[in-house]
């Protein structure tokens, strides 16, 4: 800007353009990391006052949060400085594939992905029409205040939800991400060895705490534990809760590497860890609007919560199938992702 006003109007004193000089100074160091302060700050306190029962909520707007702070530092730095850049890193030697446990948020996950990054296949949306996708969302979320992928009886599959069969005819050989939410074998039959066309794969695990985990699940499925059973009969009701276990079997292990991330930090840490991995999209459409796919949580009527002695029964009680065992293992080792990035 100054370069610009000396050239076009040479008559224009010295202090007048030591006054512009500070005042830019004045705003990027001032003004907008005031302006980046007072607006998270305030989403914070709207996190903190609202008594929200559905995490995945928090997370997002966790994201958001993020998100904001990073646009409001970009306007600090100087045109034709990285933060204006399209980053077209190419691709990696590695394929990463996410494997979706039913009710740790990768519907949102997968799709916050595919509007964010290149070449994200998924069983929950793909990049290439993500961003189409997200407009027409936030058409329906203006109108109903909600946008569900799948209303009662309605098509069983559309564009947030894509036919496994599909997905199969589609191919792989373009994806740089996939995310599927289906039995373990599908991985071991599609990529055999742990690669794809000799292109080595990395597959990622979603943590998330069990019991909050299991009751999540009891929730989805329509059921509250009964806490006076006798443990055998308690812990059977429990099983009657899994939903899809089998997406996640230790044999993995055997073929591919396998990382962990904690389920609380999937919308920060580990998005900003694959950022350093995929490729921008040119276009994203924000904000991203939630797929909901599950009822709000009512904790007061889990009376799990209410007895620590139940809770640890459970606790060791999951710890016998595979998914849980992975996570007791893997969360806070070097193979977790969000503990190290």
């Amino acid at each position: 800007v100054i370069l610009k006003i000396s050239t076009m109007r040479p008559s224009i004193t010295a202090n007048t353009k030591i006054i512009c000089v500070v005042a830019l100074v004045s705003f990027n160091t001032f003004i907008i990391p005031q302006l980046s302060s007072v607006i998270t700050n305030d989403l914070r306190t709207n996190i903190n006052q609202y008594n929200y029962s559905n995490e995945d909520d928090v997370l997002i707007l966790r994201h958001e949060i993020q998100n904001l702070r990073q646009q409001l530092n970009h306007l600090s730095e100087p045109e034709g400085s990285s933060a204006f850049e399209y980053r077209d890193k190419s691709r990696n030697n590695i394929i990463y594939g996410h494997i979706h446990i039913a009710k740790t948020g990768g519907t949102s996950l997968n799709g916050m992905l595919a509007n964010k990054f290149e070449r994200i296949c998924g069983h929950k949306g793909y990049s290439y029409d993500a961003y189409k996708s997200n407009e027409r969302a936030k058409k329906v979320f203006a109108r109903t205040g909600t946008y569900r992928i799948r209303e009662p009886g309605g098509r069983p599959y559309n564009r947030d939800r894509v036919h496994p069969g599909t997905m199969e005819e589609i191919g792989y050989e373009d994806c740089d991400y996939i995310s599927h939410e289906i039995d373990a074998s599908f991985w071991k039959r599609r990529f055999e060895n742990g690669k794809f066309h000799e292109t080595q794969m990395e597959l990622h695990v979603p943590c998330r705490d069990p019991i909050d985990h299991l009751l999540s699940q009891c929730n989805m499925r329509g059921k509250e534990l009964n806490c006076s059973l006798s443990t055998n009969e308690y812990l059977k009701s429990v099983q009657g809760c899994f939903i899809q276990l089998n997406r996640f079997k230790s044999s993995l292990q055997n073929n591919f590497e396998i990382k962990c991330f904690n389920f609380k930090e999937q919308f920060t840490t580990y998005i900003d860890y694959m950022g350093e991995r995929l490729q921008d999209r040119r276009f994203q459409s924000e904000p991203y609007i939630k797929r909901e796919t599950n009822r709000l949580r009512n904790k007061t009527k889990e009376c799990l919560l209410q007895r620590p002695d139940l809770m640890d029964i459970t606790r060791e009680f999951l710890l016998k199938f595979d998914y849980y065992k992975f996570c007791d293992s893997c969360t806070g080792s070097k193979n977790d992702i969000t503990l190290r990035h």
